[in-house]
């Protein structure tokens, strides 16, 4: 009977499906360095290989909602005439939307032919392989030390990516209730909480409750009460043992970055930077938009106006957006962000939230194709995709 359950793994489907999962994962066509051998860009050639794939199992579809970014793309990339860094720019938008068009074609056609259910499985799957080497990477170079990447990824995407497939196991478990599926949902609960990331762990409990709970009977308003009033007291009880809890791994990380937030920590008594870095990105950020309020000063340019710390994007969609491309190129976006909100459905919904949320903090434009793949795929709506 297991066997049965796990024979999906070896159907033509599901083997594509998890090639244009890795594609989404290594997010670029352009050569990259640590997917390079003698010279030799492994990445640009695996994607070459996935788009033979789509194109011969016609596994690929489009309909308008699709359509809406490629005129958000291309006033981006009209803002590449005056960037600074053309380089850079012209780097973050052509993986963009070579990545975005692969991999929302081929999902939406995925989710036309199969349902949400099929795809959610799909994902859910995706995200445990995933989980596996880099278990096994984190065993061989350093299990708790969060410096040493998570095999490809690093600390904050691979929290978001467990996010996702701790959403997805528990939507599926709320409507199965599948018992398997609940496991799954504490095995992505604690690989988020062992990346150690502040506000990837934050948001996806705050996004997990939504997915269990309505929020329309006063119960659920209880229990969220409660939950909320005992994660109060635990940070207060938190700020008082401080010097105690800075040798447990990551507590004390959360803490102080909190501390630093509400202003129960001076930000010069720890040397947590992730704050006062972010803090600086907002005030650079709102001086390029103050200067440059229409059209931005030129996509991949953040860097070279950035004259306080050495980053070279503000870890903000918004302000990266509103700052490199202006009012011109964030109010369409904007726009299209607003009806997904609206008119976006189910799951894929609080997926790209999730999704949105985390880029607040950290992460790039290109970082971006997860959340707007899943913000466009949200808005599919087919009586055969049950709650989409």
């Amino acid at each position: 009977m297991r066997l049965r359950r796990l024979s999906f793994l070896f159907d033509v489907d599901f083997i594509v499906f998890f090639a244009v999962f890795m594609a989404l994962i290594f997010g670029q066509i352009t050569p990259h360095d640590r997917m390079t051998l003698y010279s030799f860009p492994l990445n640009t050639v695996y994607m070459l290989i996935v788009v033979t794939l789509v194109v011969v199992t016609g596994k690929f579809a489009v309909n308008l909602p699709i359509l809406y970014l490629f005129l958000v793309f291309f006033i981006w990339g009209m803002t590449l005439l005056y960037s600074v860094d053309l380089e850079y720019g012209s780097f973050k938008l052509l993986n963009l939307v070579f990545v975005y068009t692969l991999c929302v074609g081929y999902l939406y056609s995925q989710m036309r032919s199969k349902g949400l259910d099929e795809v959610l499985k799909y994902f859910v799957t995706c995200f445990i392989i995933l989980a596996i080497p880099s278990i096994l990477y984190k065993i061989i170079f350093g299990f708790f030390d969060r410096n040493i990447p998570f095999f490809i990824n690093g600390p904050i995407v691979f929290a978001r990516l467990m996010s996702l497939g701790l959403l997805f196991s528990l939507f599926m478990y709320k409507e199965s209730k599948n018992v398997h599926l609940l496991f799954f949902s504490f095995f992505f609960l604690l690989a988020i909480f062992w990346t150690e990331s502040k506000a990837p762990i934050g948001i996806a409990l705050l996004m997990g409750l939504f997915t269990v709970f309505d929020f329309k009977k006063i119960r659920t308003y209880a229990i969220f009460l409660v939950i909320f009033l005992m994660a109060v007291y635990m940070y207060e009880w938190g700020i008082s043992r401080i010097d105690t809890l800075a040798e447990i791994p990551g507590l004390s990380r959360i803490i102080i970055g909190v501390g630093q937030i509400t202003g129960d920590i001076s930000m010069n008594d720890y040397s947590s930077g992730s704050v006062s870095s972010r803090i600086d990105n907002v005030n650079t950020s709102l001086s390029m938009i103050y200067e440059n309020p229409l059209t931005g000063v030129g996509l991949g340019s953040w860097g070279d106006y950035n004259l306080i710390n050495e980053l070279v994007y503000p870890h903000n969609i918004f302000l990266e957006i509103a700052s490199e491309t202006g009012l011109v190129g964030f109010f369409p976006f904007a726009f299209i962000l607003g009806i997904a909100f609206i008119y976006g459905r189910g799951i894929l919904l609080t997926a790209w939230l999730t999704l949105l949320f985390n880029q607040l903090f950290s992460g790039d434009l290109l970082d971006a194709r997860f959340l707007f793949i899943f913000m466009i795929l949200s808005l599919y709506n087919n009586k055969d995709a049950r709650s989409v």
